[in-house]
């Protein structure tokens, strides 16, 4: 299983093209279209998180196999796009990176989370460069990371990064040299002022900031500047397997309602919360590990494609799972 406490990530709105409801179903079963289930080079290596750019070409995150691939819309040949496969600080390589994002110019954002630093990554590039924390040094000063976890960047440049370890998100204004704390204060805790180990924190065309508090079960949004967060989906402080809780929660994306979605990643399955709704829904998964199509096994990371498609990186299974959309 991946390491969970090195795991925070991507982070903006990412909008389905076509309406859907709070009704909307997926196929119970899912359908691999990348990895074979096994942890090599030639295959997938701890999957996720996962992204399509605006021409619904497919990225993954390799985490296991320290590399980013590029799944063409088109059905060609699948290539490596950053990384090379080793472990390092080059600017040519990453180590365990958590938290991957594609501008609509296809430019990469890797969360180079072991490096303490945001890498960017321009299309073609065979290595990337680094613009945001220092390279091999952890901190908690505003121009250092902490096993930085997501990286989202908004329509202007900014960039929004879950820094794990320091428990907040920072803005990191374009062409700044340190960022700004726009949600968490630093200290791990339990209350709603505080967020424990953070993945998958997005934000949406508001600037509110929802991420999903790991170690508390729970999603929480930030409207800066606000320095608590409103609970959005689980319970305060109580993880579970109801229908009203959450354990782990990994990646969270919404539909183009506002509903909330949520890998659920100890549950094995994935959550709808339908906006204002203090209960969710099972939208795939059935909550046990498994290797069958209708089963995950530790999701952590979740897309829709432009055809509202829902794919799940189905990490311990060393695969990627698409479930059509069936009903919206």
């Amino acid at each position: 299983m991946k390491d969970s406490a090195f795991r925070l990530h991507s982070f903006i709105v990412l909008t389905a093209y076509n309406t859907l409801t709070g009704n909307a179903v997926w196929s119970s079963m899912g359908e691999t279209v990348a990895g074979n289930g096994s942890a090599t080079t030639v295959s997938l290596n701890q999957p996720g998180p996962i992204v399509f750019d605006v021409n619904n070409n497919l990225y993954v995150n390799d985490y296991g196999n320290q590399r980013v691939i590029f799944y063409p819309s088109n059905g060609a040949t699948p290539t490596v796009i950053a990384g090379n496969g080793i472990v390092g600080s080059g600017m040519n390589q990453v180590n365990s990176p958590n938290g991957i994002y594609v501008d609509n110019n296809g430019t990469l954002y890797i969360a180079d989370t072991k490096n303490h630093r945001i890498q960017k990554w321009l299309p073609g590039a065979s290595s990337g460069t680094t613009v945001a924390g220092l390279t091999g040094s952890s901190g908690s000063n505003l121009n250092q990371l902490n096993k930085p976890q997501s990286v989202v960047v908004d329509s202007i440049g900014n960039m929004y990064i879950a820094d794990s370890h320091n428990y907040r998100v920072l803005k990191w204004p374009v062409g700044a040299s340190q960022g700004i704390v726009v949600a968490g204060n630093g200290v791990i805790g339990t209350s709603l002022n505080n967020i424990g180990i953070a993945y998958d924190a997005k934000v949406d065309s508001s600037g509110n900031i929802y991420v999903p508090d790991r170690n508390n079960g729970r999603v929480l949004k930030w409207t800066p500047p606000s320095l608590s967060g409103i609970l959005v989906a689980g319970q305060i402080s109580s993880s579970g397997s109801n229908a009203d809780q959450l354990n782990q929660p990994s990646h969270v994306i919404f539909d183009s309602v506002g509903n909330i979605y949520v890998c659920d990643a100890a549950n094995n399955r994935i959550q709808r919360w339908v906006n204002g709704s203090s209960m969710g829904s099972t939208v795939v998964g059935t909550g046990i590990a498994g290797l069958d199509s209708n089963q995950l096994n530790t999701p952590f990371g979740i897309a829709f494609d432009s055809f509202n498609n829902l794919y799940v990186a189905d990490a311990n299974n060393n695969r990627i799972q698409r479930f059509n959309l069936t009903h919206a």
